[in-house]
């Protein structure tokens, strides 16, 4: 992990071109495999011997070992007079060839720790290949681990009582109690906590590593940007770590840099399963070629190490990986060309929601702003059970349970609502999720049982901070997994309390765009960006819209409808016209409550209307249509049990059709790749 650059001293370039000619000799010193053994008799003889390489590796260390300097070894930092005169004295050592000097007590000390921490010179163990400008190629499976001292790991077989605390603050406690009880293991603890943090300070500070010490350090990362750094400019690297150094945010400074400059040349996504059986088999890695190459090559979800030869790997110019995530610059995961060049159409007839550059300007077409409201762990002093509140007097009056002027209002969570319905489930005591039937809903005056309610004051206060004055909000669920029935869900919702697994977007200009990310055609992009079971803002933001120009300048699907934006909001409220708890929105929109009995078939006509809309607005075709609805197994099976036909497949394609006239000029200005 140690120096490429930034040499300890002036004499060491020189001296790397002497040792370069060294190594180049040892190079030539045994050809065949039989000669490995005079090889190594002239590495050691002339190279580890030579007074060049003696002289820069113990002033390198030297160097490095002031970064570990601490109060525990009582060793203090030199200054940098110190620390030259400590050169001088060195040079004169090992001219006369006498190195009794590294007995000293500094000098002993900074041999010790350069031993512990394994201090290693790049340029000075490999003077030949960087003299060459670095390696031809570098291969390696580095550690998948985060850089932190691990308590458990590190008291397993010294300290019983810590390892098996119960919490961490117990642990911390039975920490601290070692200081009187053991103090050479309290003490040998400190140390390593007090390394961890230099190790960290030192890679942090390096100039090798630019992109990949953004929050915790996770050696993978680390290694993937060293790797790189090792290759010659023509040269390749390929390494062994988790899928997340292309998917992950904390990771997509590095892969951005790599995809702007053209150096992604190959990545194979693999889930574990079997092939490394000390990781769960869920996980993800990857094999990652870095390497000059204006098409990168790629293959997701393999199980097996074979598919690398039987599976055809999907091409992609790496200007088009920009196109797909320009906020983070990660890898969008395709499961087949099709899937690929599918998304990328999509994504060149629109917008994404929220763009964020790189000088912290954005473009926020609709102006929205996402946030959580109440955090379910650190607010919870501020939720009150149902049956406390009865307990205290309150009065429950529809929805909300009063007393003495005070109103408390229900919490929210992600599974109290779906797809356009803001009353899918009671949420239990123990936060489990109960489908609320049909009969109830057909009830205009009833909502699903929360787990905890909220004063209404501080819900109030909450929107009025955020400078919301409407009485219904568009909510979404946090758990967002590619694998289930449907993964984007969103819901109009009365402005109620929610916890932070259902994030709200706030935005008057949004409406139009709220009845399109409930399509199928939203869904499916969405799948190939979601690869683990949240949906993070940076993955919703760099999500495909429509330009807000369509919405206004198309003209109505209705009779009546100005432009296609009445059009679309006219099918959000048919969607939600179900019950009082929506009446604040259908009254905003201009419509009237008209409570009646719930009907889901019904409701499936209006969001396959939607479904068409966004196909004709994101430019895709009925075949295109048609294919997305494949990727929805769970539901097409449900429906077919539930209606005996794919009824949102069916009934979008054939809306699809209808609406191709009004969509007609629209479509001239769009790209058919």
């Amino acid at each position: 992990m140690f120096p490429l650059a930034e040499s300890v001293d002036p004499t060491f370039s020189e001296a790397e071109k002497e040792l370069a000619q060294v190594a180049l000799s040892i190079d030539v010193a045994g050809k065949e495999t039989e000669d490995y053994f005079a090889k190594e008799y002239v590495y050691r003889e002339k190279f580890l011997s030579n007074k060049k390489y003696l002289l820069e590796k113990l002033k390198a260390d030297l160097w490095v070992a002031q970064w570990f300097s601490n109060e525990v070894d009582e060793i203090l930092p030199l200054t940098t007079g110190q620390l030259q005169d400590m050169y001088r004295l060195l040079e004169q050592m090992v001219e006369k060839g006498d190195l009794s000097v590294i007995q000293a007590n500094y000098f002993k000390w900074a041999k010790k720790i350069s031993e512990e921490e394994g201090f290693f010179h790049w340029k000075l163990e490999f003077p030949d290949v960087f003299e060459s400008g670095g390696f031809d190629a570098v291969i390696g499976n580095p550690p998948w681990d985060v850089q932190e001292l691990k308590e458990k790991e590190f008291f397993s077989g010294k300290n019983f009582d810590v390892v098996f605390a119960g919490t961490g603050d117990e642990r911390k406690r039975k920490i601290k109690e070692l200081e009187t009880k053991k103090p050479s293991l309290h003490k040998d603890y400190l140390r390593n906590l007090l390394l961890q943090d230099f190790r960290n300070s030192y890679i942090r500070y390096r100039k090798m590593f630019l992109f990949t010490t953004i929050g915790k350090l996770n050696l993978y990362s680390l290694f993937a940007e060293l790797f790189l750094k090792l290759r010659k400019e023509s040269g390749r690297a390929g390494v062994v770590v988790p899928t997340g150094i292309a998917t992950d945010k904390g990771n997509s400074k590095f892969f951005r840099y790599i995809v702007e400059n053209k150096l992604l040349d190959s990545l194979a996504d693999f889930i574990n399963g079997k092939i490394f059986k000390n990781i769960d088999s869920r996980m993800r890695f990857s094999l990652i070629i870095f390497g000059k190459s204006d098409q990168a090559r790629m293959l997701f979800v393999l199980r097996n190490p074979e598919q690398l030869y039987t599976k055809q790997f999907l091409k992609i110019p790496t200007s088009d990986l920009l196109l797909v995530n320009p906020n983070t610059g990660t890898a969008p995961v395709f499961s087949s060309q099709r899937d690929m060049d599918l998304v990328l159409k999509i994504y060149r007839n629109s917008t994404v929601l929220l763009r964020e550059y790189p000088d912290g300007s954005v473009d926020n077409p609709y102006g929205i702003l996402v946030t959580t409201q109440f955090n379910m762990t650190s607010d919870s002093n501020k939720f009150v059970r149902e049956q406390e509140l009865i307990d205290q007097g309150y009065k429950k009056n529809w929805i909300y349970y009063e007393k003495d002027g005070e109103r408390y209002v229900p919490l929210c969570e992600g599974k109290t609502f779906y797809i356009m319905d803001s009353r899918y489930n009671h949420i239990s005591e123990d936060g489990n999720g109960i489908a609320c039937t049909a009969e109830e809903k057909s009830d205009p005056w009833f909502f699903p049982k929360t787990r905890y309610f909220i004063k209404e004051s501080d819900c109030k206060a909450f929107y009025e901070s955020k400078e919301w004055d409407r009485e219904w909000v568009i909510a979404f669920r946090d758990i967002a997994r590619s694998s289930d029935n449907r993964t984007f869900i969103t819901s109009l919702m009365p402005a109620f309390a929610f916890g932070n697994k259902a994030p709200i977007i706030l935005s008057k200009h949004f409406l139009p765009v709220s009845g399109l990310i409930t399509s199928h055609i939203f869904d499916y992009v969405t799948r190939r960006k979601c690869q683990g079971t949240s949906m993070n803002f940076f993955i919703l933001y760099q999500l495909p819209v429509p330009n807000p120009s369509k919405f206004k300048n198309l003209p109505g699907i209705n009779e009546g409808d100005s432009c296609l934006e009445d059009s679309v909001i006219r099918k959000l409220v048919k969607c939600v016209n179900y019950s009082y708890d929506m009446e604040p929105f259908v009254k905003d929109m201009g419509y009237e409550i008209e409570p009646r009995p719930w009907n889901e078939r019904e409701r499936l006509d209006y969001m396959a209307q939607l479904d068409a809309i966004a196909a004709h607005l994101y430019g895709i075709s009925y075949e295109d249509l048609e294919y997305i609805f494949t990727t929805f197994p769970i539901e097409k099976r449900t429906q077919e049990q539930t209606y005996g036909a794919y009824l949102s497949r069916d009934l979008a394609l054939t809306y699809f059709k209808r609406y191709e006239p009004i969509f007609k000029e629209e479509k001239s200005d769009i790209h058919e790749d």
